[in-house]
């Protein structure tokens, strides 16, 4: 299923999420949102540091395969599918910006702890590293991904 939508000067701060996506990434991560919409989730989705706006207009397309999405949009009336639409992923790029937020937090308060215990000092090396290693590995993926989809955008 195809669903167009027109985003307009009101919808300001999904234009500005749309445009820090690398190209084309939009209909991917819009049509993972609806489908955890409708698992009752929150979709894990690339967002901003500083939430912003943008003053431009844009038309975008999303594709969904799932058929537990297709119907649930079939349901809506045709005059209200792009607002739900619009509501729903600014929900969820809300949710995932204030779990950003939190995180960025929690790890400004942890790095203004001092602990001077030789056992805590350990252990916290050892947990540091492997979180190292594990947002390294995010890293290289996300940048493999992003790579991936800008040799589609280009063909």
């Amino acid at each position: 299923m195809r669903i167009h939508l027109k985003i307009g000067k009101k919808d300001a701060d999904l234009i500005y999420w749309i445009e820090s996506l690398p190209c084309g990434c939009f209909s991917h991560y819009a049509a993972l949102i609806l489908k955890a919409e409708v698992r009752k989730k929150i979709a894990i989705v690339p967002v901003y540091e500083h939430e912003g706006i943008s003053d431009k207009t844009k038309e975008v397309a999303i594709y969904v395969n799932d058929k537990q999405v297709i119907s649930m949009i079939e349901s809506l009336p045709k005059g209200t599918r792009a607002r739900y639409i619009k509501k729903v992923v600014r929900k969820h790029i809300n949710a995932n910006f204030r779990k950003n937020s939190q995180r960025q937090e929690d790890k400004q308060i942890e790095e203004n702890k001092l602990d001077f215990s030789p056992e805590i000092q350990a252990s916290k090396g050892q947990t540091e590293n492997e979180n190292k290693n594990t947002v390294e590995e995010k890293t290289a993926e996300a940048n493999d991904f992003r790579a991936r989809m800008m040799k589609m955008t280009n063909r």
